[in-house]
């Protein structure tokens, strides 16, 4: 976020920007209202109080209510790691101590929340969008797709009805919340040796915008 903020009031300085998802334009401040069954961008909203932070976060990473947000990509790689390795690290943090974060870090939490609503994050990109500096941004696959018990893996949809890349990306699951392979759009996808092609409206061209996805992680680029 930082960078979004340096590289936009300053585009001169780089010459491309790797970063990793939420670099959406498009967000409707009704959708918050939607959590928690379904939360469309980050739900910093819900967590701006500590004690509904630590109480949500318990919830989402213990027992997947109201939603999941571990991909299924994400659990299958950290399930079976060693002690001593990154992703053993990565699990127990997620899984075995989402309460146990002291007070002062709780209130770093809620001043974080507090400055980094959705609205205000894609009001803020609006000069990093319109500059001409090249990026490449990785978005996941697993958002609003259903996780084994049935429940959505909700936190960044681009691809249906609450495309909050609309204005760039052709809708893989018109009108819908979640993925559903029987409904999805077809045409839109081109396979690229390791990645895949997602469409892009013709205004996006505009951009010079492209955006590839992988089966893991997609990437946004901008060239």
């Amino acid at each position: 976020m930082l960078f979004d903020y340096l590289i936009g009031s300053n585009p001169n300085i780089a010459l491309s920007y790797s970063r990793g998802f939420q670099l959406w334009d498009r967000y409707d401040d009704a959708w918050s209202a939607l959590a928690p069954k379904l939360i469309v961008g980050p739900p910093h909203r819900q967590m701006i109080i500590p004690w509904q932070c630590q109480f949500l976060f318990f919830a989402v990473i213990r027992f997947k209510r109201p939603v999941d947000l571990l991909s299924p990509g994400f659990v299958a790689s950290v399930v079976k790691s060693k002690r001593g390795t990154e992703g053993y690290d990565r699990k127990t943090h997620l899984l075995y101590k989402p309460l146990a974060f002291p007070k002062r870090i709780q209130l770093i939490i809620s001043q974080t929340m507090m400055q980094t609503d959705s609205t205000d994050e894609v009001k803020s990109r609006e000069p990093l969008l319109q500059s001409n500096v090249p990026i490449m941004q990785f978005q996941g696959e697993d958002e609003f797709a259903v996780n084994a018990k049935g429940t959505l893996i909700s936190d960044q949809p681009y691809l249906g009805r609450y495309n909050v890349y609309a204005n760039d990306v052709c809708d893989l699951y018109p009108g819908l919340v979640g993925q559903d392979p029987l409904n999805k759009a077809q045409g839109l996808i081109q396979q690229c040796g390791n990645y895949r092609s997602l469409k892009l409206k013709q205004k996006a061209k505009s951009k010079a915008k492209s955006i590839l996805t992988h089966t893991r992680c997609g990437t946004f680029q901008c060239r």
